[in-house]
């Protein structure tokens, strides 16, 4: 059993599984899938803010990672306690809320290591990490392994964030 998650607008017999191009309806179970990620270069991009039937995504090869990816992306939702990475308080207030969502599906790519992290925006200054993520992020803007979906780049945006002094 999937846990649900909230996700994709879905609209029963209308809506195709993005793995088998079924129509999805109420005679199977399916799950919709939040907009995890901004970056349509990603190989899991195809799975952001998309439905699939739960067969077919047990069957996929993927699974795993997106399942795992789903768990990580629930933890850092501010409705679930948006601990601040910096001083590890939870951040109260929603117009200081800063989260990167997953940022590279590969851990082999140094990004990798700040998916999901969560930022009340008046500690970034005193983050211990901030000038190597821009630097990384930077570098993986500059290698073209990001194109952010409808002409706005969410990792261009992350590290403008980073880098003011709040």
């Amino acid at each position: 059993m999937l846990v649900l998650y909230l996700g994709a607008l879905i609209f029963l017999s209308l809506t195709e599984c993005i793995l088998c191009n079924e129509v999805i309806d109420a005679s199977r179970p399916y799950v919709g899938f939040p907009p995890f990620t901004g970056n349509t270069k990603d190989p899991l991009y195809h799975f952001s803010d998309c439905a699939v039937h739960e067969s077919c995504l047990h069957s996929h090869p993927s699974c795993q990672q997106v399942l795992s990816i789903l768990d990580a992306y629930d933890a850092s939702l501010p409705s679930r306690g948006g601990v601040c990475a910096v001083d590890g308080e939870l951040i109260t207030d929603p117009h200081n809320f800063l989260s990167f969502g997953l940022l590279t599906s590969d851990p082999q790519e140094e990004l990798y290591r700040f998916n999901f992290l969560t930022f009340n925006k008046m500690n970034i200054s005193g983050w211990a990490d901030r000038d190597e993520f821009v630097r990384i992020a930077t570098d993986f803007l500059d290698a073209g392994k990001w194109v952010g979906t409808s002409g706005f780049n969410a990792l261009a945006y992350m590290i403008l964030q980073v880098r003011k002094i709040y």
